[in-house]
C-alpha cells in the first residue's frame, strides 16, 4: 500500500477514535448510563492497547516504509505514545 492510500485511513481512524471518545465521555457522564460503564470498565484496556497499537505502528510505517523524517515535535508525540 502506498502513502497515498495509508494516509487518509489512519486520519478516518483518527476521527472514528475522536468520535469514540466524545461519544463515551458524554455517555458515561448521563444518568442510566450503566451498561456504558461497564462496557468501559471491562473494555477500557483494550481500547487503549489498540489506540497505542495504532498510534506505534503509523509512526513506525511513516518513518521506516514512507522515509519520512519526524520533526521535533514528532519525537516528542512518540515519547508520549
Amino acid at each position: 500500500m502506498s502513502e497515498d492510500t495509508i494516509s487518509p485511513l489512519l486520519a478516518a481512524m483518527a476521527l472514528l477514535g475522536l468520535a469514540g471518545s466524545i461519544v463515551v465521555a458524554v455517555g458515561v457522564g448521563s444518568p442510566g448510563a450503566h451498561r456504558l460503564r461497564s462496557l468501559v470498565d471491562s473494555g477500557g484496556r483494550w481500547a487503549a492497547f489498540a489506540i497505542a497499537a495504532v498510534a506505534v505502528s503509523s509512526s513506525l510505517y511513516y518513518s521506516e516504509v514512507a522515509h519520512f523524517f519526524p520533526c521535533e515535535f514528532c519525537w516528542y508525540q512518540r515519547i508520549a505514545m
